[in-house]
C-alpha cells in the first residue's frame, strides 16, 4: 500500500503553538499548580441558561430548527443589528445563524474563493484566519500592521498588495490581536478600495462590545457602497462568555445568504436548538456576562485594560501600546533575544503565567506576546509581578 496522499491545500493548516501552550497549562493545572492566564470571566447570564434548559426540557430540543436558525433568534439579532450597528436586515432574508463566528467567517470565504483566489488579511491578525483561507483552497496575503504607526491599517499597504487574483478582504475590528479599533474615515478609505477592485469584506466583529476610552465601533457594512458587498460576522461568545455554546451568526445582502445557505445546512445543519433558544433569550437585553449590565462590564475591561498596560511598560524590556477595543494587549518582548514561542514557554515553566506566542498571528506578530485582560485588576497585577520577577532573570 502507497503512502496516503493528502489534500494539497492542506499544507500550512496546523495546530497553532498556542494549543500546545493550552494543554501544558492543563497539565499544570492537574498538579495543583495556580496557573494565571488572565482569563477569568464573569459566568454566562443566568437568564440565558434558563431559556436553554427550558428547551431542553420540551420535545422541541430533539429536533433540527431551520437551518439558517430560529426565526425567533434571527428576528432578536435583527433588532440588535438595527439598534446597535445601524444595519438593516430582514430576519428572513439576511441572517444565518451559524457554529459561532468562526463558521460565520469560513462559509464568507467559501462562498468567494475559489482555487489559487488571494484573500488580503492583517498581519498580525487572528490565528484562524489564514488556514481558514487554505482549506478554501485560497491563498492569505498579509497585510502588515505595524506597532511604530500605532497597527494601524494602511490603505497604501493595502493597494499594494491587491492583484487580478484579489478576492476578499477579512477584517477584524475590533482587532484580534492588537486591540486597534478602525475609525469612520479608515473604514471609508477601506470601502474605497475594496468598491474600486470589487472585494468583497468579512467583517469580523467578535468584539465589538469592547472599545475604550470614548471610541465607538462603526460596522462597515454601514458605509455607502458596503452593505451589499460585506458579510458581517457577529457572535454570543465574548461579551456574553457563551464560547461553548457555539452561536455565531452572519448578516449579508440576499444574494450573499442565498449562496450560503446551501454550504451551511450541508456542513452543519443548523446549531443546537438549546443553545440558540438561550441566545435569544439574553440578546439585546444589556445584560451579559457576570449578568451585569454591558456598559459595567466594558468600564471594568477599561480599568483592567489600564492595569495590564501599565504594568508590562513598568518592566525594562518590554514595550506595550495601549489597546483601544477587544481584550488583549500585545506588548513588544524583542528585547529579551528569545523567539516568542520560547518566551511564551519560559514564562509559563518560570512564571507560570500564560501568553500566547506573537509569531501564531503572523510574521508582523514576532516578537510580541498576546496577554489576556479578562481577570480582575488583582489577578492582572499579581500576574504582572510574576512576568516582572521571570524577565529579571533573562536581562541579568
Amino acid at each position: 500500500m502507497g503512502d496516503l496522499v493528502f489534500a494539497a491545500r492542506l499544507q500550512g493548516v496546523d495546530f497553532p503553538p498556542s494549543h500546545k501552550i493550552m494543554r501544558r497549562v492543563r497539565e499544570l493545572r492537574q498538579q495543583g499548580v495556580r496557573v494565571i492566564n488572565f482569563g477569568s470571566k464573569g459566568d454566562t447570564p443566568q437568564h440565558a441558561k434558563a431559556a436553554a434548559i427550558k428547551m431542553l426540557e420540551s420535545e422541541d430540543a430533539a429536533y433540527y430548527t431551520d437551518s439558517r436558525g430560529t426565526i425567533e433568534l434571527r428576528r432578536a439579532i435583527a433588532r440588535k443589528l438595527l439598534l446597535e450597528n445601524g444595519i438593516e436586515s430582514d430576519p428572513e432574508e439576511n441572517i444565518v445563524v451559524t457554529l459561532g463566528g468562526m463558521e460565520a467567517v469560513l462559509l464568507g470565504i467559501l462562498a468567494f474563493v475559489d482555487n489559487g483566489d488571494e484573500v488580503l488579511v492583517d498581519d498580525p491578525g487572528w490565528m484562524n484566519f489564514e488556514p481558514m483561507i487554505r482549506i478554501a483552497g485560497g491563498v492569505p496575503v498579509s497585510v502588515p500592521l505595524l506597532q511604530q504607526d500605532g497597527f494601524r491599517f494602511s490603505i497604501d499597504h493595502l493597494r499594494q498588495r491587491i492583484t487580478s487574483r484579489s478576492k476578499l478582504l477579512i477584517l477584524c475590528n475590533p482587532d484580534n490581536p492588537t486591540g486597534r479599533v478602525l475609525t469612520r474615515s479608515e473604514l471609508e478609505a477601506i470601502a474605497q478600495v475594496a468598491r474600486e477592485f470589487n472585494l468583497v469584506v468579512v467583517a469580523d466583529e467578535a468584539y465589538e462590545n469592547y472599545t475604550f476610552d470614548g471610541r465607538t465601533h462603526i460596522s462597515i457594512a454601514t458605509i455607502d457602497g458596503m452593505r451589499d458587498r460585506t458579510v458581517t460576522v457577529q457572535t454570543m461568545s465574548k461579551i456574553y462568555n457563551m464560547f461553548g455554546w457555539r452561536i455565531g451568526w452572519l448578516a449579508a445582502s440576499r444574494a450573499i445568504v442565498d449562496r450560503i445557505v446551501p454550504i451551511h445546512s450541508r456542513l452543519v445543519g443548523c446549531p443546537p436548538s438549546f443553545a440558540q433558544a438561550g441566545a435569544a433569550a439574553i440578546l439585546g437585553s444589556g445584560i451579559a456576562q457576570g449578568d451585569l449590565p454591558i456598559s459595567q462590564i466594558v468600564s471594568n475591561y477599561q480599568r483592567q485594560r489600564d492595569a495590564m498596560v501599565d504594568g508590562l511598560n513598568a518592566i525594562p524590556g518590554v514595550r506595550c501600546w495601549k489597546p483601544q477595543g477587544a481584550y488583549f494587549a500585545f506588548p513588544n518582548v524583542e528585547s529579551f533575544g528569545l523567539a516568542s514561542v520560547e518566551l511564551a514557554h519560559y514564562l509559563l515553566e518560570e512564571a507560570k503565567v500564560a501568553t500566547t506566542p506573537g509569531s501564531a498571528f503572523g510574521a508582523h506578530g514576532e516578537g510580541h506576546l498576546r496577554v489576556l485582560l479578562n481577570a480582575p485588576v488583582g489577578e492582572i497585577e499579581e500576574g504582572v509581578a510574576r512576568m516582572a520577577r521571570a524577565l529579571a532573570k533573562l536581562a541579568r
